[in-house]
């Protein structure tokens, strides 16, 4: 299922230097994660996840599976309180480094993609690159692939979201 991600990511980018995929319960990320690595080991793969949630990004750091007491964020898609037992004994080994966004680059690249890219992604999908958009030109090793998941947002959503203006 989702290891099919990163199968199509390598098959379509063979030199790919690093993977940047969301993370809320772990399916998605340790599915594209384990698939991108088993073909192709030097691949850095960035899990991206709320401020508010940061709960495999603490995990990684304290090399034990975190739950978290409570989490809180827009992107509501990725605020599990942890990781799942099966994900995280994937996600601890193929992850390179589990970094966090806070609210507002989400909501910002949200428009971003809206206005120039002509895409609906909610805040959730949009992690990835409101992560990447706050990085310094050539400090992520490319070719960078950014997983923009989920575009579950209803228009009156998108509109409070972003504002009426």
């Amino acid at each position: 299922g989702q290891g099919t991600v990163g199968l199509e990511i390598v098959e379509d980018l063979p030199d790919v230097g690093t993977v940047v995929v969301p993370v809320g319960g772990g399916g998605l990320s340790s599915g594209v994660s384990t698939a991108v690595k088993a073909l192709r080991p030097e691949t850095d793969i960035i899990t991206v996840e709320p401020a508010g949630a940061p709960k495999l990004a603490t995990s990684l750091r304290e090399g034990r599976r975190v739950t978290l007491e409570k989490t809180g964020s827009i992107a509501d898609g990725l605020i599990t309180l942890s990781v799942g037992a099966h994900n995280w004994e994937h996600l601890s080994r193929s992850v390179t480094r589990g970094v966090t966004v806070d609210d507002d680059a989400m909501r910002e690249t949200v428009r971003y993609l809206l206005d120039r890219r002509k895409l609906v992604v909610e805040p959730s999908g949009a992690a990835t690159l409101a992560w990447l958009r706050q990085q310094p030109r050539g400090s992520v090793r490319g070719p960078v692939v950014a997983i923009l998941s989920g575009g579950n947002i209803e228009w009156a959503g998108l509109q409070s979201l972003l504002g009426s203006a």
